[in-house]
């Protein structure tokens, strides 16, 4: 490519703010739900300091259950955890799950729930968070399509169980990157 673009582009972002620019970088693409399930679960289990977690849906399965879990051992070991997630890609979670958490010291947000009343201020049924982000000790970090959901997990490369039709139920295909 032609230099003068990075510099183009250097100038534009440290005009808005300072840039922090690292060199030497490992991105890994992960495709499917269990090969970014695994590469999360990996890192988690080598957090020291921080683990910061954003999703839109976090559902009632049991990939969300090991994963709240894990955060609330690693709470428990002095990692600073917290947990963002979507108060309506989240909704068929189980408000236990997130009172678990809580108790066990993470620190869980819903953004915009759907009870207005539990959100003052701007409320929009179409503001949503879907992002899905994961930090880890500032060092790694994941981020794409896959959520924190049993749709996720069986992958879609293969067929699983009968859906709810009686059609081959084969999971959602999606792509998420690991990066250090």
């Amino acid at each position: 490519g032609e230099a003068g673009l990075l510099q183009r582009q250097l100038a534009a972002m440290t005009a808005i703010s300072p840039v922090e620019l690292f060199a030497n970088n490992d991105v890994r693409l992960l495709i499917d739900g269990p090969a970014t399930f695994q590469a999360m679960f990996d890192a988690l289990e080598q957090a020291r300091e921080s683990i910061l977690l954003q999703s839109y849906i976090v559902d009632r399965s049991d990939i969300a259950t090991r994963l709240g879990e894990v955060l609330a051992r690693k709470q428990a070991q002095g990692v600073s955890v917290r947990l963002l997630y979507d108060g309506v890609g989240s909704a068929g979670a189980d408000p236990a799950y997130f009172e678990r958490l809580h108790a066990a010291g993470v620190a869980t947000c819903a953004f915009n729930p759907p009870d207005p009343l539990q959100r003052p201020g701007y409320w929009g049924i179409s503001h949503r968070d879907h992002r899905k982000i994961l930090s880890i000790d500032r060092q790694v970090g994941f981020t794409g399509g896959v959520n924190i959901s049993a749709v996720y997990s069986a992958g879609s490369f293969r067929r699983t169980a009968r859906g709810p039709r009686g059609l081959p139920d084969q999971g959602w295909r999606d792509t998420h990157v690991r990066l250090a």
